[in-house]
């Protein structure tokens, strides 16, 4: 009578059985935990901006969000594409305020948003633009008495982007300092790369290319009242 009862419970039905008991078993484990909190600092992520705006004022890259769940759990929340993604597409020049809402966190099951803060975050925006601007090589660190001629900057002009407030103040572009090599010589031509000075932009402004090419030439060296210096053996 035993046999013929459980004959039945073999092969699928017996493996769908187990299934049940595991998941029961499961369930009881977690249910058993006692729930915790945890706060973590969550980047936030701006999808869909309209590109023909650009940031003025960025909001705060991480808000602080409180966490809450089973122990077992907390380990899934420490992953890289944890974020506050927030739809950009309605964003207009000016002051925005955007809603951080618990819904735009991408969640592990387990786990539930307890609070951010701060739920609100401003973010400014201005007009995108281009602007050509020309290059000017900075210059330094020349031995005493010696000159040094430009002959040539390729490319001469650049392009900036960033917002027009911005780039609106932008007329000219410095190379960071070339200090030439003591052992040059007299009328020698010298053909080096070199990288534009971008700490003098303002934040989030961008060049294009982002160094150049700087043909230069040496001078007979001078003495003070102009004249050729003497040779020396």
């Amino acid at each position: 009578m035993e046999a013929g009862f459980f004959r039945p419970l073999r092969g699928k039905a017996a493996l769908k059985i187990l299934s049940l008991v595991l998941a029961f078993a499961l369930w009881l484990f977690v249910t058993g935990e006692k729930e915790d909190e945890v706060i973590l600092h969550v980047p936030i992520k701006i999808l869909n901006m309209p590109q023909h705006l650009a940031m003025l004022d960025e909001p705060p890259k991480a808000v602080q969000v409180r966490f809450a769940g089973s122990r077992s759990f907390f380990p899934f929340l420490f992953r890289e594409d944890l974020q506050i993604k927030v739809d950009g597409s309605s964003l207009k020049p000016g002051k925005n305020t955007l809603d951080l809402r618990y819904a735009d966190i991408n969640l592990s099951r387990g786990i539930a948003v307890k609070a951010i803060d701060p739920e609100k975050v401003t973010v400014v925006l201005d007009e995108r633009i281009e602007r050509s601007v020309r290059v000017v090589p900075e210059l330094g660190g020349l031995p005493r008495g010696s000159s040094l001629k430009v002959v040539d900057i390729s490319p001469p002009i650049v392009r900036l982007s960033g917002p027009k407030s911005l780039v609106g103040k932008v007329s000219i572009v410095h190379t960071q300092p070339i200090e030439p090599a003591m052992s040059e010589t007299a009328g020698e031509v010298v053909i080096k790369a070199f990288p534009l000075d971008t700490d003098r932009l303002p934040p989030g402004v961008a060049v294009t290319p982002e160094g150049v090419t700087v043909r230069l030439i040496y001078g007979e060296p001078t003495r003070n009242d102009g004249e050729p210096a003497p040779k020396t053996s």
